[in-house]
């Protein structure tokens, strides 16, 4: 069970590249809306979407992480496994990071979150390009017009 949670905690950890992209993708797409000749309603809204796309993105991120940090404590703990998720549950409870009807839960199924957590960051990040591609063709298309 250890090396369920070295492992998972591994891959949580490549979320930091994840949002290295996503910053990669937010400034591209800003850069392309400086060139664009279109209306500034139009650009000021194309931003406020690409950012509120990267900063769901962060968020993301920082509960990846600090999921991956908690993971590798676990595996480093030298107490039960039982004792341990007890005290994990009553700290989340107390920092009002989990609901008191989430504490118990199996850990099939909390490693089952973390890998929601991760794809949904991966899926945040395919929005983030695919924002980006469609400023782009949208930059071309308002400038081909232009000239």
């Amino acid at each position: 069970m250890k090396m369920n949670f070295t492992v998972l905690s591994g891959l949580l950890q490549s979320t930091r590249g994840l949002l290295l992209s996503g910053y990669v993708a937010f400034g591209l797409s800003f850069m392309l809306l400086l060139q664009s000749n279109s209306p500034g309603l139009y650009r000021f809204s194309a931003l406020l979407f690409c950012l509120l796309l990267l900063a769901a993105h962060h968020y993301l991120s920082i509960r990846a992480l600090f999921d991956a940090r908690l993971l590798e404590a676990l595996a480093q703990s030298e107490q039960p496994l039982h004792e341990v998720t007890a005290d994990l549950d009553q700290s989340l409870i107390q920092f009002k990071l989990m609901p008191q009807a989430k504490a118990g839960r199996g850990w099939t199924e909390r490693f089952q979150g973390c890998i929601r957590l991760l794809k949904a960051q991966a899926c945040l990040l395919f929005m983030q390009y695919l924002a980006l591609i469609c400023l782009a063709f949208w930059t071309l298309t308002i400038n081909y017009q232009a000239s």
